[in-house]
């Protein structure tokens, strides 16, 4: 999946939230003003709060009405945008409605259904492949665990994410951007998340003990709003 999974971040007079707390110091710990050197344990909670406000109803950008089209669509939505794949999907989900329904046609044709969003070769496959399994093994319902979504052909734990904080509410990690992951560190957990240096105090975040907050799933949608990072193919 490209890492933005959100609706598309647009700079506005609010400004960047993150920078409100870092730069300007929008929030104080026992009166002190923070600052970016603050301690990060600090900072966060004053991030997560100002983004909270600046961005209250941020959400998957991807149109879906059932878990089988998040999947799909997150599928396609790697190296494309969010609106071209919301494009696509607007007929495609008229003729796809099930699993089963994607196996019945020649890969050929759901080629050229998907064409628009690009490398629909290897998507195709990707998507029948994983809608096989899902008939297969799970009775024609897309599975509703990590381990499961694993099993799928062109899933890896950031699409896993999405379709289970935003199709099933279950969040287990952060579907990361460009700007919130390390090479080395990949995904950040929200139940484990070590420190990871980031390009912007935004992105530079590291919730610490914060998972309660980060659990409720609007974070990646909150920091994609305020960051606009640059779309990379799902890890």
């Amino acid at each position: 999946m490209p890492a933005r999974k959100t609706t598309a971040g647009k700079a506005t007079a609010k400004g960047t939230a993150a920078r409100k707390a870092g730069a300007t110091g929008a929030g104080a710990t026992r009166g002190r003003r923070l600052t970016r050197e603050s301690p990060i344990e600090e900072r966060a909670p004053e991030i997560i709060r100002l983004l909270s406000e600046a961005y209250p109803d941020a959400k998957v950008a991807l149109r879906f009405s059932n878990p089988l089209e998040l999947l799909v669509a997150t599928i396609l939505s790697a190296q494309c945008t969010d609106e071209k794949v919301n494009e696509v999907t607007e007929t495609l989900f008229r003729k796809y409605r099930t699993a089963e329904d994607y196996l019945r046609v020649p890969e050929e044709e759901l080629r050229q259904d998907i064409r628009p969003t690009g490398f629909f070769n290897q998507k195709a496959t990707s998507i029948r492949e994983a809608c096989r399994r899902i008939v297969e093994v799970y009775g024609g319902k897309v599975p509703d665990t990590m381990e499961d979504l694993l099993t799928l052909r062109g899933v890896a734990r950031k699409t896993a994410n999405i379709v289970l904080g935003n199709a099933f509410g279950k969040v287990e990690g952060i579907a990361v951007e460009d700007g919130m992951r390390d090479p080395e560190l990949g995904e950040v957990s929200c139940k484990r998340i070590e420190p990871v240096e980031m390009m912007t105090l935004c992105r530079r975040l590291v919730l610490a003990d914060l998972a309660p907050v980060a659990l409720d799933g609007m974070l990646a949608h909150q920091l994609t709003e305020d960051g606009e990072p640059e779309r990379v193919e799902p890890v």
